[in-house]
């Protein structure tokens, strides 16, 4: 069948949902480089797909760990300010 589906490569929405994940990591690095961020909180959320939403609560979970890790530096520059 001509028009079948590939067994030799990832299938259309795989390759879209990576396409769009290029072009969004693109996009953050060109805006921080123009204006960088103070603090970077970065969960590592590697895991899990661009469309798992059913995953909400398990990627809020990450975020709080993240910024619970990077509390001491935040404290730390915001006393800097003061």
């Amino acid at each position: 069948m001509i028009f079948g589906p590939r067994k030799d490569g990832p299938g259309i929405s795989a390759s879209m949902t990576g396409a769009l994940n290029i072009i969004l990591d693109r996009l953050t690095r060109m805006r921080l480089a123009a204006d960088p961020a103070d603090v970077m909180i970065e969960p590592d959320v590697s895991q899990i797909g661009l469309l798992e939403f059913d995953r909400a609560d398990e990627l809020i979970a990450l975020g709080g760990q993240a910024a619970e890790r990077a509390l001491p530096l935040i404290e730390k520059l915001a006393d800097a300010l003061d």
